[in-house]
C-alpha cells in the first residue's frame, strides 16, 4: 500500500506518505470491526480527511477465499478485510464493480443510504 501512497517503493511513514499521496488508510491495529466500518462509510463518501473517496485494493475481493475464514481458531487481523469487502458491498449501490475490480484500480463507491439501511435491519433481525 506504502507504494500507492508514497509513489516511491516501500515507505514506513504511513501518515506521511497517505498525505503526500492525498490517501486514507485503513489501519486495523487498536480498531474493532466497528470502528472500520465506521471510517470506510466516511472515506467511502469522501470525509475521512484526504483524498476523493477513490478506494484502491491492494487485495483482489473476487479472489478472496471464504474458506481462509475457517481454517483457524479465533479471529486475525487479515480476516477484517473479509468483513471489509462485505460491509461496501452493503454500502455501495455500484456494488458489482467491487467484484471487477483489480489490484490497484481505482474504485469510488456510490454511497446507497437505502442498501445500507436495509443491511442494518437485516442485522438487527439477527438478533
Amino acid at each position: 500500500m506504502a507504494g500507492y501512497c508514497h509513489g516511491t517503493g516501500w515507505s514506513t511513514d504511513w501518515p506521511g506518505s497517505a498525505c503526500a499521496g492525498r490517501f486514507n488508510i485503513l489501519r486495523t491495529s487498536g480498531y474493532d470491526f466497528c470502528r472500520n466500518v465506521e471510517w470506510m462509510v466516511c472515506a467511502a463518501g469522501g470525509h475521512a480527511g484526504v483524498g476523493n473517496g477513490d478506494i484502491i485494493f491492494t487485495h483482489k475481493p473476487s479472489a478472496l477465499d471464504i474458506g481462509l475464514l475457517n481454517d483457524h481458531d479465533g479471529y486475525h487481523e487479515n480476516d477484517l478485510y473479509y468483513l471489509e469487502v462485505c460491509a461496501l458491498n452493503e454500502l455501495c449501490g455500484n456494488y458489482e464493480e467491487i467484484f471487477r475490480a483489480e489490484v490497484g484500480e481505482t474504485f469510488r463507491c456510490r454511497v446507497d443510504a437505502e442498501r445500507w439501511a436495509a443491511a442494518a435491519e437485516d442485522l438487527r433481525a439477527l438478533g
